[in-house]
């Protein structure tokens, strides 16, 4: 089973639309195992 790839082009606006003061993504990382 593959993961699924993360569109972080598509994030940023999203987040930017709906998290008052949110500017900018930084940096996005994947848990190492498990869902937390």
């Amino acid at each position: 089973m593959s993961d699924p790839v993360l569109d972080q082009a598509a994030l940023a606006p999203y987040l930017e639309a709906n998290i008052p003061g949110f500017s900018e993504l930084a940096a996005v990382e994947k848990f190492k195992s498990g869902q937390s």
